[in-house]
């Protein structure tokens, strides 16, 4: 079992990474009308077509970090913050995939609804006697 500082250690690599990466995205971006310009006067042609290709490479690999760095979070929630949550709160729940129901959120007529709707990371328990229910709302 992965320890918190595992799971920060972790997350501060695929965050490096990912800032590694969107460089060479702005860098290729910067750089291909460039290379067009010198590339096809000089008979080097393939050279914007090599930036094009690193540019993709790079916006590929930034993708596929990004997905790392969500299923890091999906797994860090999953395995620790149900026990973290029960120690802070004894008796408390936590779930990653529970959250409010769209109709009881809209009664409530604290925030107005957009046409989409998601929640998400509910967490309830009872607190000195009183019960509560937190959840994110996208």
């Amino acid at each position: 079992m992965k320890s918190l500082q595992d799971y920060q250690i972790e997350l501060n690599q695929l965050k490096s990474a990912s800032k590694r990466y969107t460089t060479g995205i702005i860098i290729c971006f910067i750089l291909f009308l460039p290379s067009g310009m010198i590339g096809f006067p000089s008979g080097f042609m393939a050279l914007p077509f090599m930036v094009m290709g690193l540019f993709m490479f790079f916006g590929i690999m930034a993708g596929k970090t990004s997905s790392k760095i969500k299923n890091l979070s999906n797994e860090f929630k999953e395995s620790y913050l149900p026990r973290a949550c029960e120690t802070l709160v004894e008796g408390s729940t936590f779930s990653i995939h529970g959250g409010f129901d769209e109709r009881e959120v809209s009664e409530t007529e604290i925030i107005k609804l957009g046409d989409r709707y998601h929640s998400e990371d509910l967490w309830m328990g009872t607190l000195d006697d009183i019960g509560f229910k937190t959840a994110d709302i996208v």
